[in-house]
């Protein structure tokens, strides 16, 4: 995923994230959210009610399977 998608969907309600596809479960994601809104579940799930959607997670996916997924 280009970070131009990255920076135009950062903080917007619009959108949530989760995970697309075979998450390796190496819970980069989870480590990079300030807002501890990521279970380390296998694959980690997102508390949309805890997401600010700064796409941390998503930059720090290795394997882009977390995602911006539109409403």
């Amino acid at each position: 995923m280009g970070s131009a998608k990255v920076e135009k969907y950062r903080y917007d309600e619009s959108v949530y994230v989760g995970v697309v596809g075979k998450c390796a479960a190496c819970y980069y994601c989870m480590y990079a959210c300030p807002e501890n809104a990521i279970k380390d579940t296998k694959p980690p799930t997102v508390i949309d009610d805890r997401c600010t959607r700064c796409m941390r997670c998503v930059e720090a996916c290795p394997r882009n399977v977390m995602q911006i997924i539109h409403y």
